[in-house]
């Protein structure tokens, strides 16, 4: 089969306007860095870019988060830790003062003892982070426990 001139310009053409296009879009991708400027351009590759995307917010989210709590973490921990060490001062001062030697002038030492520790506990449990009262639930603009007349000293709040 025999191509006319025209037929051999006209493909001529084509092919140039072909690799005319696919040379801008080359200068396109130099340009911008980016191998992706349309969705059109390459599908599979923009969902992989849009998961990937959505995976790096995550992550700065969560990275974000734990610069947040971390601090707060601390302070819990150093209430809980100041609370755990008050209850074993309790338990001591019970075991002394459960044994038959112990004479009416220390119970009233260790009841004074056990007052002051259950103050502490009080100071403790009124603990505030960034003005908001860690252990007071979803009321963390109150305190946890307030001072009460009557047989319990302290309450919940």
């Amino acid at each position: 089969m025999r191509l006319s001139l025209t037929q051999q310009v006209q493909n001529s053409l084509i092919h140039i306007s072909n690799a005319s296009v696919r040379l801008a879009e080359a200068q396109n991708w130099a340009a911008s860095g980016k191998r992706i400027l349309r969705a059109s351009d390459d599908v599979p590759g923009t969902a992989r870019a849009l998961s990937f995307r959505s995976a790096i917010s995550t992550l700065r989210q969560l990275s974000d988060n734990t610069i947040v709590s971390k601090p707060l973490l601390n302070v819990t921990d150093a209430a809980l830790s100041d609370m755990g060490s008050a209850i074993n001062l309790v338990r001591d001062i019970a075991m002394r003062a459960a044994t038959s030697v112990s004479t009416d002038a220390m119970r009233s030492t260790y009841l004074a003892q056990l007052n002051e520790i259950l103050l502490g506990m009080a100071d403790t449990a009124n603990t505030t982070y960034l003005g908001r009262y860690m252990f007071s639930g979803t009321a963390s603009d109150t305190p946890a426990v307030e001072a009460q007349a009557g047989p319990e000293p302290y309450a919940y709040m």
